[in-house]
């Protein structure tokens, strides 16, 4: 529907200061106390708040500007779609944490939170495709079926242009300034700048790859890029098998940024080559 800034507003804006602003009151009031349990009520009650207002504002905005029109319903292969959309979407949740995992099991819960700092702050770095992906994803549908390949190209091209000028100041950002990041938590998460460089690195080549997962799903070739990252996962998991017992968390880094950057090229080399559309910034 193209609302984009009131789609960015709840899950962008809203559920983090509200998850903020709450723990910070219970904090204060009890005597500076925060245990999990209660953190993770107050993110449930966040997220149901944020539910609640997205529902309220989409039945608005289809009272307003949806007609009523006789349905055609394609069941089977909106069922298809979402599932394979769904089991994406957990497959890569699992991934982001599999090398905390590792960590934990071989060096205990201290060493996988100072890792997880660093995976954390890695995590900013493809805020530009995030972005990105959100706003002009649609748009890639769109224009694929409608055949329109030389726009989809221009869009293709200057979207990754517009990824590339985000990502490189804050990658720059933490590359100059991640120990000082790290020490705000606290001097012992200093240890994880390495991991932190390595991981960084993996995010870079993840944005410079562009929207191949964003066109890979859009293009009606889920299962491809399902496909491409269950292998992806694979790998991942035998490297922090192999890294993380002798290199500790620069093995758990190198882990997660080489399955990343293995995920992402195969995807940029199956969208160049099935769907003719050279997805990134530079010319190659």
């Amino acid at each position: 529907m193209h609302r984009i800034k009131i789609s960015l507003i709840p899950f962008y804006v809203l559920l983090p200061v509200m998850v903020s602003m709450i723990s910070y009151l219970c904090y204060r009031f009890n005597q500076e106390k925060l245990n999990v349990d209660a953190a993770l009520m107050i993110y449930f009650f966040c997220v149901v708040i944020v539910f609640l207002f997205i529902s309220r504002r989409l039945r608005m905005e289809l009272k307003e500007q949806v007609t009523e029109a006789v349905p055609d319903y394609e069941r089977k292969k909106w069922f298809s779609v979402s599932v394979t959309l769904l089991v994406i979407s957990l497959f890569t949740l699992v991934l982001k944490k599999i090398d905390v995992l590792f960590i934990s099991n071989y060096f205990g819960n201290t060493h996988a939170g100072i890792y997880a700092a660093a995976s954390m702050i890695s995590g900013f770095v493809p805020f530009g495709l995030i972005v990105v992906d959100y706003v002009f994803a649609p748009r890639i549908s769109e224009l694929y079926e409608s055949r329109q390949m030389e726009k989809l190209q221009g869009m293709i091209r200057n979207t990754s242009r517009l990824i590339v000028l985000i990502t490189l100041p804050i990658a720059l950002v933490i590359l100059v300034f991640g120990k000082l990041i790290l020490q705000v938590f606290g001097t012992a998460f200093i240890a994880s700048y390495l991991p932190l460089i390595i991981l960084t690195a993996g995010q870079l080549v993840n944005a410079f790859t562009g929207m191949v997962a964003a066109m890979m799903t859009m293009t009606g070739n889920q299962k491809t890029f399902l496909l491409v990252l269950v292998i992806s996962g694979m790998l991942d998991v035998a490297l922090n098998m192999i890294l993380v017992p002798s290199m500790g968390m620069t093995g758990g880094a190198i882990a997660s940024a080489g399955s990343l950057i293995f995920l992402n090229l195969v995807l940029y080399f199956i969208v160049k080559k099935k769907l003719r559309i050279r997805i990134s910034a530079f010319i190659f």
